[in-house]
């Protein structure tokens, strides 16, 4: 944090670099919000986004970095009305055409022009998914869960999109931390709408967001089988890296008991 702080008085005294301005201001509200300073974190996001908007103008991508991480820091205080506030801000910044205030609306992407980044949007519909879930209403309003479900579904679309546009070089990483997760989350969203509400449709997306989870592990393990043959490693050292991780599984298992 006090190399961030060094640095914001560099560009304080110079003035002239709005952009690294508000990259630095940007980055010392996220250490704030680790830190649990929550305060001084929304005070360099607000003046980030400010340097932004005079820069870029009330609706560009570039602001949607700072709307998220405004959500971010009401949700660790969870404030979830507030969060899926700044949440909702962000998604309509990456989009030319679309500006709706309603938390509970979402984007068509066929009716809609996408400007900014997919893998941005889709950090950002995930987040409000996650919040519409935790939010205190959706235990008895079901477009709380519904319109999560909706999130759920645009996070699919922009996988794919993802995953075409950088066939070759989808990170297992990327696949396993970020996409795996949403689709989990998105099977839990899906059961627990239909013990609101048990619709058959309920239930067929629960299947379709499993077969999308399945087909992610699938994947990974295709990808990490080739990484080894054409590595070359010896079976030996296969053989230690399963007995190591079996250990895990057993330490991780005495230790929930």
């Amino acid at each position: 944090l006090s190399n961030y702080q060094k640095a914001h008085k560099i560009y304080e005294a110079q003035k002239n670099d709005p952009p690294n301005l508000a990259r630095n201001l940007n980055n010392i509200g996220i250490v704030y919000k680790h830190l649990g300073k929550y305060e001084l974190a929304v005070q360099a996001l607000e003046k980030s986004l400010a340097l932004k908007q005079a820069q870029f103008g009330e609706i560009h991508p570039e602001n949607a970095f700072s709307y998220d991480n405004l959500g971010d820091v009401y949700l660790s205080q969870n404030n979830y009305s507030e969060a899926l506030k700044f949440y909702q801000l962000a998604i309509c910044q990456h989009f030319s055409d679309y500006c709706a205030d309603d938390i509970l609306t979402n984007p068509v992407f066929e009716q809609h022009t996408l400007t900014g980044q997919p893998r941005q949007l889709l950090t950002v519909l995930a987040s409000k998914a996650k919040t519409l879930c935790l939010h205190p209403d959706s235990r008895n309003q079901p477009a709380y869960l519904e319109t999560a479900i909706q999130c759920y579904k645009l996070c699919d679309q922009l996988i794919s999109t993802i995953r075409r546009q950088q066939e070759t070089t989808t990170s297992k990483l990327f696949l396993l931390e970020e996409v795996l997760p949403i689709y989990e989350a998105a099977i839990q969203t899906s059961f627990d709408l239909y013990e609101l509400n048990p619709a058959p449709e309920l239930a067929e997306s629960a299947l379709q967001f499993m077969e999308k989870s399945k087909s992610v592990l699938l994947l990974t393990t295709i990808r990490e089988d080739k990484a080894r043959f054409f590595a070359k490693i010896p079976d030996s050292l296969l053989q230690r890296e399963s007995n190591f991780k079996a250990d895990i599984n057993y330490l991780e298992r005495k230790r929930a008991q």
